[in-house]
């Protein structure tokens, strides 16, 4: 399924190669560098909503990773329950309760073994329409701002949601060609990250 088609879809990609896995991201123009021996393997998956872009990764082998932001849009990335990994984000360590935050920029990231990570990501301009509408003030959009800390309840929930879709992708990859469905758990997960920005 093309990832440029307005209507909603969803793909479960594998990768040997790190050259094909970089290509796939979605968004960004990806370098990858493997920092330790043996096989790489790359599990992504990609759900693309009326508005929302979503990604899952699961790395088997410690990486470096250059990443251009090419698109205009603003992302949120975080840990998911399944990582084993650390994380280190523009020199920052991240933590499981952390979620950075990233747009037209370059960013630079450094993870260990087992790294499982999720991303989600708004067209810039609907970002800060959403945000106005949800929170009922204007984001204050702080390039320099890397990476926040959400309460512990907002995280939970993400990552439940984000989970949902990403296991709907695998097991009933049909649910996420309803448009009501995507309709409904789009706005569920639009609502949270907009609350984990909001703080």
């Amino acid at each position: 399924v093309s990832k440029r088609t307005e209507m909603p879809w969803c793909r479960v990609l594998e990768f040997t190669d790190p050259e094909a896995g970089q290509a796939a991201v979605m968004g960004s123009d990806v370098k990858l560098l493997q920092t330790k021996r043996g096989s790489f393997h790359a599990e992504i998956t990609q759900i693309g909503m009326n508005k929302l872009w979503m990604q899952r990764f699961k790395v088997a082998l410690p990486l470096i990773s250059t990443t251009a932001v090419t698109s205009k849009r603003k992302y949120i990335g975080f840990l998911l329950e399944t990582s084993h990994s650390s994380l280190h984000h523009c020199g920052l360590e991240v933590s499981r309760n952390d979620i950075v935050v990233g747009g037209l920029d370059e960013l630079h990231q450094r993870s260990g073994e087992r790294f499982h990570y999720g991303t989600m990501s708004l067209p810039i301009d609907e970002l800060f329409a959403l945000h106005r509408t949800i929170i009922g003030r204007d984001l204050l959009d702080k390039p320099q701002i890397k990476k926040a800390r959400p309460n512990l309840e907002l995280m939970s929930r993400l990552r439940k949601l984000h989970g949902v879709l990403g296991q709907l992708a695998k097991a009933a990859p049909h649910l996420l060609a309803n448009p009501e469905v995507v309709r409904a758990l789009e706005q569920q997960l639009l609502h949270v990250m907009m609350r984990c920005l909001a703080e």
